[in-house]
């Protein structure tokens, strides 16, 4: 992802963040991500149960759940090339995608398949934060790369209860995937204004 690197900001916006936009206030950066990450990790809840408990609207949640990488994607094009953009989006599009394979292969006990999958969903993960980091220089690779690990560690414990029909369990971990989830938000929230609202620092 280096390549990217000089490429990023958005010409119009590379200073302040302002450009010709009005600066959004600091409240509304925060929500809206953190709407975004709550949609991430429900409806990827969704899936899992669509998937074990076989309900029939696994495709449409599917749809659903693939809509929020895009949704990401606009709520920082006023801060970076679209190019940059597409790859976020091509990233967490596939992020998701491993994630829905695994469910899938663990479903079915295929331990090999789920052993690839997860190699491959950790290197997503890497490459996710390598990203970030770019985007945000000032911010650590590695607490993206922790934060990212960390979400991928709580949703495969998800899964696998939902599997093993331990429904209580599920249901609890689900309050740390959210908690999760809305602390990074928080890092990106942070780091757009950071980055590009030091009037709200």
């Amino acid at each position: 992802m280096n390549e990217i690197s000089s490429f990023c900001f958005s010409t119009s916006n590379h200073h302040c963040g302002c450009g010709s936009m009005n600066c959004p206030n600091r409240a509304a950066i925060f929500k809206s991500w953190r709407k975004l990450w709550e949609q991430h990790v429900m409806w990827t809840r969704s899936l899992i149960i669509s998937k074990v408990d076989k309900l029939g609207d696994e495709e449409l949640v599917t749809a659903r759940l693939l809509r929020n990488p895009s949704d990401m994607g606009n709520e920082l094009k006023p801060f970076f090339r679209q190019s940059s953009i597409d790859i976020f989006i091509k990233l967490f599009e596939e992020h998701l995608v491993i994630a829905a394979k695994l469910v899938d292969a663990a479903i079915a006990g295929n331990s090999q398949l789920v052993n690839q999958l997860d190699q491959a969903w950790f290197r997503n993960a890497d490459e996710i934060a390598q990203l970030i980091h770019e985007f945000f220089p000032f911010e650590s690779r590695e607490n993206w790369q922790m934060m990212m690990h960390e979400h991928l560690r709580l949703t495969k414990e998800e899964a696998v209860l939902r599997i093993g029909r331990k429904y209580k369990e599920n249901i609890e971990i689900y309050d740390t995937i959210e908690t999760q989830a809305l602390e990074m938000a928080d890092m990106i929230a942070s780091a757009i204004i950071r980055g590009f609202f030091r009037q709200y620092m």
